[in-house]
């Protein structure tokens, strides 16, 4: 992940004071979503 990219996701957490940011994509079907990164609590990932 770029640097600077982890960088914006920590600030993001440390601003809306949670433990775990997860950016989620749509997948090719468009009809659901996929974990793309997350910074915090990595259990949370599965």
């Amino acid at each position: 992940m770029n640097a600077t990219f982890n960088r914006l996701l920590e600030w993001l957490r440390d601003y809306i004071s949670v433990d775990t940011v997860t950016l989620l994509l749509p997948v090719a079907d468009l009809q659901s979503l996929a974990v793309q990164t997350t910074i915090g609590l990595e259990e949370e990932i599965t």
